[in-house]
């Protein structure tokens, strides 16, 4: 899987179904990748990189704001990672639209302060 720096190298890559890995900070990565039958990006923040309460709040987020994220999927990998996921468009998957779901993932783990 090929791992960038940069966010437009990352979102080329998801848009045209190849894996990639976007670190944005110490125990924060956006990762491109197929999961079950669908083409995503999975937002993966570590345990130790979440802040206190910050896992309650993102939860409490999801619910509370159910339309805004209701493509949205969390859940705690093998490695405790918080990973936030969403399938990418089935049609017209451009950059705009693969921005818009990261920014929003960011959102929903409060870390929207993240590039």
């Amino acid at each position: 899987m090929m791992q960038t720096s940069e966010k437009r190298t990352f979102l080329e890559h998801a848009a045209a179904e190849r894996g990639a890995v976007w670190p944005l900070a110490s125990g924060v990565a956006f990762i491109s990748r197929r999961d079950h039958r669908c083409w995503g990006i999975a937002l993966h923040v570590e345990v130790e990189a979440l802040g206190p309460d910050q896992l309650r709040a993102t939860l409490a987020r999801r619910f509370c704001e159910a339309d805004r994220y209701d493509q949205f999927f969390l859940f705690l990998n093998l490695q405790r990672e918080l990973v936030v996921w969403h399938a990418a468009p089935i049609q017209d998957t451009d950059i705009v639209s693969l921005d818009h779901i990261c920014q929003e993932q960011l959102a929903l783990v409060g870390l929207e302060h993240l590039p």
